[in-house]
């Protein structure tokens, strides 16, 4: 289903917009934002708006009944298309952005091409940006992206909440620290991901509604790559930036740390990115459910 319908749809259980946003791991202005678009296209208004709530109008109770038969008719579908006597056969190209493809798209990968021998997958890597870029040149069926995207011509949809970490070298005396100042990181040096990483997008959208300037961070290095950051930074050479998924036997065998930074909590969500226009069929469909 539209996943603008899938908004409204929980925005009518809810009846509240913060009730949305909350089962849908997304914000309160993501989620009036669906709604509006949805207003916008079909030019009426599907709530009222009180200070208890919103409430379906005639037209949103109208709109409601066909979502709920969409989802139905898409539940049959999928049924359909996972019996054993219909293969899927095909290509499907992929476009995901760095952490994505080393971190999370392994297990998918593996998984998916277990139940669905026949098709071969192609992934393009890249960041954030380059991977948007792919997606509207027709190069990729489906991206898949950690940074924000705001474009009004794609369609967004969240499918796993990360964490960005602050990391350092053991040796380094700020990881002995219990917590750490913004005057402290100011005279820290720091190692960052590549202008167009949808991690440094997120930690600089963070860092400044946290009120740290990024430009009192001495940023000494920047680096295209998780792997190399974390390398980097293992030699004592700075702290960085980097996704919790990517340091799991570094923690473990001691070679990074992690540091706290009381104001500084970066949690942001992996999104896939398609082009507007009608719902996802086959292959694309599919693989869309291995992400959830």
């Amino acid at each position: 289903m539209d996943y603008r319908l899938q908004v409204f749809a929980e925005v009518a259980s809810q009846q509240t917009i913060s009730g949305a946003a909350k089962m849908l791991g997304i914000s309160q202005p993501a989620v009036t934002q669906h709604i509006h678009l949805l207003e916008e296209h079909f030019k009426v208004p599907l709530f009222t708006r009180s200070r208890h709530g919103v409430a379906l109008t005639e037209e949103g109770l109208t709109l409601l009944a066909h979502a709920r038969q969409v989802a139905t008719l898409e539940e049959k579908i999928a049924e359909k298309l996972h019996q054993p006597h219909h293969p899927f056969h095909g290509r499907l190209r992929l476009g995901t952005s760095n952490t994505i493809t080393q971190y999370y798209l392994p297990k998918i990968l593996a998984r998916f091409k277990k139940n669905h021998p026949a098709v071969t997958i192609e992934v393009l890597g890249g960041n954030s940006t380059s991977t948007i870029g792919s997606l509207l040149d027709q190069r990729i069926d489906i991206g898949l992206i950690e940074g924000p995207c705001r474009r009004r011509d794609l369609r967004v949809h969240p499918f796993f909440e990360d964490e960005i970490v602050p990391i350092a070298s053991p040796k380094n005396p700020l990881s002995k620290k219990k917590s750490i100042t913004p005057h402290e990181l100011s005279r820290a040096l720091f190692i960052f991901r590549e202008q167009g990483s949808g991690t440094r997008q997120h930690v600089e959208e963070h860092l400044q509604r946290a009120k740290i300037s990024i430009k009192q961070l001495q940023i000494i290095q920047e680096l295209p790559s998780t792997e190399a950051i974390k390398r980097v930074i293992a030699l004592d050479m700075g702290l960085g930036f980097v996704s919790r998924l990517s340091i799991t036997n570094e923690i473990a065998n001691g070679t990074l740390s992690t540091l706290n930074i009381p104001r500084l909590k970066i949690r942001r969500h992996f999104s896939t990115i398609l082009a507007l226009g009608p719902d996802p069929m086959g292959l694309r469909q599919i693989f869309l459910k291995h992400l959830s």
